[in-house]
């Protein structure tokens, strides 16, 4: 793969045009898997927001 495997939120957000806040949202409610690394460190395995980005196509 290219791109990095795991992203912060914010890369996220950017990638999706969408708020950070709402890629928060999204880890908080279950619907995007992420990875706590420390308290204040989140990372997102690339692989699952494709998998979000995929299934939100197929509604």
């Amino acid at each position: 793969m290219s791109k990095t495997d795991w992203l912060t939120p914010q890369e996220a957000a950017e990638e999706l045009r969408v708020n950070p806040t709402t890629v928060h949202a999204w880890i908080h409610s279950g619907r995007l898997p992420a990875m706590q690394v420390s308290p204040r460190v989140t990372r997102i395995d690339r692989r699952d927001l494709d998998a979000l980005v995929a299934s939100s196509y197929r509604r």
